[in-house]
């Protein structure tokens, strides 16, 4: 018997751009009304659990008028800390690394946590390409035949280690 599912990520609805050219009060109150919108939606239904995804969850005491604290689930990706709010709404933590789990803990008075570290299928990634193959994917991308690509995938943040990595290749 599976339960219906509800996902709900606030980046779905703010572009990258416009995210960071709104003031933080106007995005906060933006949040709460994108949370109203969608609490208004699904309020009638059933759900096993309700995953909070990053935002503005510390304004997400609205949810427990319609749903039980024991449905409630804060899955974060980074780094952050709890307030009376994320306590008084939350009955449980999914974090992506112990890391994540451990700053926020001690900070917040919810007791079960989870770890669930993010995934990729290493699978689609041992597919060998044929020299044609690579040829059409790079006249497709405009890369040309001589040019030296990186591939980075993750957070522009000094701790990852992009600006080393850029002046490495730069000095090569």
């Amino acid at each position: 018997n599976f339960t219906p599912f509800f996902h709900l990520r606030w980046s779905y609805f703010l572009p990258f751009l416009l995210y960071h050219s709104i003031p933080t009060t106007y995005l906060c109150r933006l949040f709460l009304l994108l949370q109203l919108l969608v609490l208004n939606k699904i309020r009638k239904d059933e759900f096993d659990y309700i995953i909070f995804e990053g935002g503005a969850y510390f304004q997400c005491q609205n949810y427990l008028k319609y749903f039980k604290k024991h449905q409630m689930v804060l899955h974060l990706h980074h780094t952050g800390y709890s307030n009376k709010n994320c306590d008084e709404v939350f009955d449980k933590l999914i974090g992506v690394s112990n890391h994540v789990i451990k700053e926020f803990s001690t900070t917040s008075s919810i007791k079960k946590s989870y770890l669930l570290k993010n995934a990729a299928d290493i699978e689609q990634f041992k597919k060998r390409l044929t020299n044609k193959e690579k040829e059409q994917l790079r006249s497709n991308l405009k890369i040309g035949k001589e040019d030296f690509v990186i591939l980075y995938c993750g957070k522009k943040k000094k701790k990852k280690g992009v600006l080393e990595l850029v002046k490495a290749v730069n000095n090569t």
